[in-house]
């Protein structure tokens, strides 16, 4: 193996045959304290644009001709104060340790340890992200086991911390790695490395929250992950925070790792078996949210179950029944602040997005009698909010076997006429979908393909040339609205009942647009004219 340690740059007579710009780089290198910041630092990218792309063996080459090693450039280090760098030794020793990275890129975790041991602990304990960067390249060639057995790892555990957000990321990453196989995660849970997680929480709000993102990645692993991260009781403190009236900000936070927490049903069922969901459900509950802090804060517990009823809709179905969640948001609904309700509004599409979630909200009753009262008055953005919250509805009350699906598909046909108007509601939405707004267009053809699903749909279809014509118009010029309206026609052509319930004029017209595809434009043939 070449040395990691080999001589310094010095003259020999192969280093008479290098070229004259690369050697006259490595002896500026090597006498730095005589040269200027500008060149030391040209010097230094001249080296490391030699290095780029280089093979091992090139590097092994490249080595062995300019009797170079990783430790050349390290001992360079020392005659720069790292730690209250200018910009331009910050510069310098971001070059520098490039360098030495790529030298370093061939040896393995245990080669490079016996050598710059000392220089990956210094490395990990240094406020100098780039030194830090160097210490992690490093450690990221060990194995699991190899490094939780190292004097490296509660350091790097330390190192979350850092006040770089790109380092505190990778450090996170890296523990999220580690925390994979068994031996990983004991490690990471035993009571040295929670000892240094539990001093971390101490610190800023930002590397509070790396610790408990990571926490919170770890627990998705497996159900015994999960195991480990309850018993910890690092989650203890989480909860805390969640009662923390005098910073919002943090509430939050707070709220947005909880909703990583419940993207797993074991996350979820943690969540409700510490009383969270109860607390959470408290806060939207209650009647005086009239400062924007607490306003800010029910939005988000609000789009937290929203997410969890998008994301686990059994989960969800269940906690709405055990927790009056349904109640607590037809409460906020009925109020008078708009900035919580829209996020209610987008809640309801995903509650309602399924089968079972809108029998719940059929059986619960007053949500979704206050979200169609909402539907016949609401004007502008609002609008366009409820629209696309009524397609997710409309389109899972699609028949389904047996009596249940077609009481659904009733409810379907009740949330359309709510949402568009009982006498000509075609026509009202067609005016969204001729919009100078995509965002309208879309929410309008998103109901136009729900429709689709059901048998009413197809009569209102047969009853509405103006809509056939609009789907099958070949002068649409915005490509995402083309295939909107291509969607809409596949929709209605796939209903399983689509030859008897179509009439046989714009069945034809549909099953023509089909064939020719969404981007299909006619060819007009145009005559040119010589002039006298």
């Amino acid at each position: 193996m070449p040395s990691l340690t080999g001589a310094n740059a010095s003259g020999s007579s192969q280093t008479e045959q290098a070229p004259n710009d690369l050697r006259n780089a490595l002896d500026l290198i090597v006498n730095a304290n005589n040269v200027d910041s500008q060149n030391f630092g040209l010097a230094l990218q001249a080296v490391n644009l030699a290095l780029e792309g280089k093979t091992p063996t090139d590097i092994t080459a490249f080595e062995t001709q300019y009797q170079i090693s990783p430790g050349t450039f390290l001992a360079l280090l020392p005659s720069i104060d790292t730690s209250a760098a200018s910009e331009d030794e910050d510069v310098h020793v971001g070059t520098i340790t490039r360098i030495v990275k790529k030298l370093l890129a061939r040896y393995s975790f245990d080669e490079i340890r016996a050598v710059y041991a000392e220089m990956i602990m210094q490395g990990l304990a240094h406020p100098s992200p780039h030194l830090r960067d160097l210490a992690l390249f490093v450690l990221e060639k060990a194995l699991v086991e190899d490094l939780i057995q190292s004097e490296f790892f509660l350091p790097l555990i330390g190192c979350l911390s850092s006040e770089s957000t790109s380092v505190g990321q990778r450090v996170e990453d890296v523990l999220f790695q580690i925390a994979h196989p068994l031996p990983g995660v004991e490690a990471l849970f035993s009571a040295e490395a929670m000892s240094i997680l539990t001093e971390l929480l101490e610190e800023s709000g930002t590397v509070k929250f790396r610790v408990y993102d990571l926490i919170i990645r770890v627990s998705a692993i497996s159900p015994n992950h999960l195991r480990l991260c309850q018993e910890s009781e690092l989650l203890k403190s989480l909860i805390a925070d969640l009662d923390d009236k005098a910073d919002i900000l943090r509430r939050l936070n707070v709220v947005q790792v909880f909703t990583t927490l419940a993207e797993t049903d074991e996350g979820f069922q943690l969540l409700d078996n510490s009383g969270i969901i109860a607390q959470l459900v408290g806060i939207v509950s209650e009647d005086a949210h009239d400062d924007i802090g607490g306003i800010l804060l029910v939005s988000a517990i609000i789009k937290f179950f929203g997410h969890v009823a998008a994301k686990t809709p059994e989960t969800f179905i269940a906690a709405s029944v055990k927790h009056s969640i349904l109640e607590a948001m037809t409460k906020q609904l009925e109020g008078e602040r708009e900035d919580v309700r829209m996020p209610i509004v987008i809640a309801i599409g995903n509650i309602g997005a399924t089968s079972a979630g809108l029998r719940v909200l059929v059986t619960q009753k007053t949500l979704l009698d206050a979200f169609l009262d909402m539907c016949r008055r609401a004007a502008g953005d609002a609008k366009v909010y409820i629209m696309e919250s009524a397609s997710c509805l409309i389109g899972a009350g699609a028949p389904q076997p047996g009596d249940i699906g077609e009481q659904l598909s009733d409810v379907a046909h009740g949330i359309f006429r709510a949402v568009a108007g009982q006498h000509h509601a075609v026509q009202a939405l067609l005016r969204y979908a001729r919009s100078a707004f995509l965002e309208p267009r879309i929410a309008a053809l998103a109901i136009f393909k729900a429709m689709a699903l059901h048998d009413w749909g197809h009569d209102e279809m047969n009853t509405n040339h103006d809509l056939v014509n609009f789907l099958t118009d070949r002068n649409e010029t915005e490509a995402t609205i083309k295939e909107w309206k291509f969607s809409v026609v596949q929709q209605f052509l796939a209903h399983p009942a689509a030859s008897s319930r179509l009439n046989e004029v714009v069945r034809n017209r549909f099953v023509h647009h089909v064939r020719q595809g969404p981007f299909h434009r006619d060819v007009v043939p145009i005559v040119a004219f010589e002039s006298a």
